[in-house]
């Protein structure tokens, strides 16, 4: 029974996200572009915990961007003194964002599934309150290189898309793996007659403000495949048929956090789930 509502959810899901992408597609030509906001929102969700990552890390490499048309919106679930500290010694282009709705399901859940849709309701929250034009992500610990943005909006501009990624370092220096969305990796797909092209890592996506109708997935992680929600939105994205591409260039250095060597779900577990004595 589980299984079959979880279907459901689904289904009705990516038919919402379809009308939601005509609907969206067509204010937005009716408004036309308004000059007076940024030509970018940045979203980066992060935690007390983080604040030096944060500071040491992300934030510089979105300061040091060619492209500084921008606003960036820091969101924690919960008030950090910390964060707020911060984010009020940085300039006006910073905001500070807090307790996004999170379901109780998700905030007790096991480790592996927190990971997989923990970042969703800050995510979401920060869509809520974008001005920009555009809307870019970077994790706390995490960066840019400085012609992220400025590459990522041209390669959009240049192929008349409305979402683009690139490529990026793994912390070991090796490059990521991007592979398409039809690919076997993602498991069964469905029928889709929209070209299947490779999506990066989501700290690389730009994409236009008004797809910030198909939000992230709060429930993904109970999903059998592709449970991390930034799968899932990019799954959804395709499959609602958003005009997508991607530039081979490498746009962002994914960072390790503190003195472990894992990241990704390894360093989210060995940070909930420390070895005792040191075992």
């Amino acid at each position: 029974m589980k299984d079959y509502l979880l279907d459901l959810r689904m289904r009705f899901l990516m038919a919402r996200d379809l009308i939601l992408l005509n609907v969206a597609r067509v204010l937005s030509r009716a408004r036309g572009s308004r000059a007076a906001r940024p030509k970018v929102s940045v979203l980066v969700p992060t935690l007390e915990s983080r604040v030096d990552l944060l500071a040491k890390r992300a934030v510089p490499s979105i300061l040091a961007q060619s492209e500084q048309d921008f606003e960036v919106l820091i969101v924690t679930d919960s008030y950090s003194h910390q964060v707020k500290i911060l984010v009020d010694s940085l300039d006006a282009r910073f905001r500070y964002l807090t307790h996004p709705r999170i379901p109780s399901q998700l905030a007790t859940a096991d480790p592996t599934s927190r990971w997989c849709s923990a970042a969703a309701p800050a995510l979401n929250l920060a869509l809520s309150n974008a001005r920009g034009a555009l809307i870019a992500r970077l994790d706390d610990d995490d960066s840019w290189f400085p012609e992220h943005l400025a590459n990522s909006i041209h390669h959009l501009e240049a192929h008349g898309a409305e979402f683009v990624s690139s490529r990026c370092y793994l912390p070991d220096g090796s490059e990521s793996r991007d592979a398409s969305l039809n690919d076997e990796y993602y498991g069964p797909s469905p029928k889709v007659r929209h070209p299947a092209v490779p999506v990066g890592s989501p700290i690389t996506w730009v994409y236009r403000s008004y797809l910030r109708t198909l939000r992230y997935n709060s429930w993904s992680w109970k999903k059998a495949h592709n449970r991390p929600t930034d799968i899932d939105l990019s799954r959804r994205i395709w499959i609602a048929g958003v005009r997508l591409t991607y530039m081979e260039r490498f746009g962002a250095q994914v960072g390790l956090r503190g003195v472990s060597e894992e990241w990704g779900l390894s360093a989210f577990l060995e940070e909930h789930n420390p070895p005792e004595n040191g075992l």
